[in-house]
């Protein structure tokens, strides 16, 4: 496996324990303001230090790529907490289910925009 498959797997695995978390903070904290004042901006900044992870050689991918990517992924990030932080307040007998078929969803999601990113830097290393 190719180092860089391997970095992207890993990476995408922590976004993955990130949107699960974002999940569980909105279900937990979804009435309490100062918890996720700090607890939200903290797992944007995850995303973008996991970005900055993924970018160790230094590639010229365009700054607005890179924003457009990092943008992406935290509004997939805000949709999880949205969703974990409705659940609480739904009426139906299998509320549960909604996050079961979202998250997984979401998951996949963050993996397709990982692999624009890996689009993004495969083809910035064949310009050079």
């Amino acid at each position: 496996m190719e180092i860089i498959q391997l970095r992207k797997l890993i990476i995408w695995m922590g976004l993955t324990l990130n949107l699960i978390f974002s999940f569980y903070i909105g279900v937990l904290f979804s009435s309490s303001l100062p918890e996720l004042i700090i607890t939200l901006p903290a797992l944007i900044g995850i995303i973008f230090i996991l970005i900055y992870l993924l970018d160790l050689n230094n590639n010229s991918i365009i700054i607005r790529k890179k924003l457009l990517i990092w943008g992406l992924l935290s509004v997939n990030l805000l949709f999880t907490f949205i969703i974990g932080a409705t659940i609480p307040t739904l009426v139906s007998n299998s509320r549960e289910n909604f996050g079961y078929v979202m998250i997984p969803l979401l998951i996949i999601l963050n993996y397709i925009i990982l692999d624009r990113y890996y689009y993004y830097q495969k083809h910035s290393r064949k310009g050079k």
